[in-house]
C-alpha cells in the first residue's frame, strides 16, 4: 500500500513540474495562446488577470484530460500510441467544449467570449499544450524518479 501511495506522489509531483515547465515556455515565453488564438486580451485576462486561480484550475483539468487519455489508452491495451490518444482525446474533448458554447447565444462567462472568438483555434492550442505537457511529463519521469 505504501509503495502504490509512494508511486503516486512521484508521479502527482512529475506532473506539478511538467504543467508547470510547459506551461512557463509556451504560455509566459512564447506566448503560444495569443499567436495561436490572436485573443491577445482573453489572454491576457486568462493568464495574467486571473493567473494564479487558472494555474490550479488547468491544472486540474488537463490532469482530468491526461487521466481520460490514460483510460482510454488502457482500453485499447496499447502503450505505444499514447501520444496520438492524448492528442485525440484532447481534439475530442476540447471540440465538444467548443461546440457546447456555441451552441448557445454569446455570454459574459470568459469560457463562452473564448470560444466564440477563437473557435477551433481553441482546439488547436489546447491540443498542443495538453500534449506538450504529456511529453514533459513523460520525458521528466524518466529522470525524476
Amino acid at each position: 500500500m505504501l509503495k502504490y501511495i509512494y508511486m503516486n506522489l512521484k508521479t502527482i509531483k512529475t506532473y506539478i513540474i511538467a504543467f508547470t515547465l510547459t506551461n512557463i515556455i509556451l504560455v509566459y515565453i512564447l506566448n503560444l495562446p495569443g499567436l495561436i488564438t490572436n485573443a491577445n486580451n482573453l489572454v491576457n485576462e486568462y493568464y495574467y488577470k486571473n493567473g494564479i486561480y487558472n494555474y490550479f484550475f488547468d491544472l486540474f483539468i488537463v490532469g482530468i484530460y491526461l487521466l481520460i487519455a490514460n483510460y482510454i489508452s488502457s482500453l485499447l491495451k496499447t502503450n505505444n500510441y499514447k501520444t496520438i490518444i492524448v492528442l485525440l482525446t484532447t481534439i475530442l474533448i476540447s471540440s465538444s467544449f467548443m461546440i457546447g458554447f456555441l451552441s448557445y447565444p454569446q455570454n459574459n462567462t470568459f469560457f463562452s467570449r473564448w470560444f466564440y472568438k477563437t473557435k477551433y483555434n481553441a482546439v488547436i492550442y489546447d491540443a498542443i499544450i495538453v500534449t506538450s505537457i504529456y511529453l514533459s511529463y513523460k520525458y521528466l519521469y524518466k529522470y525524476i524518479n
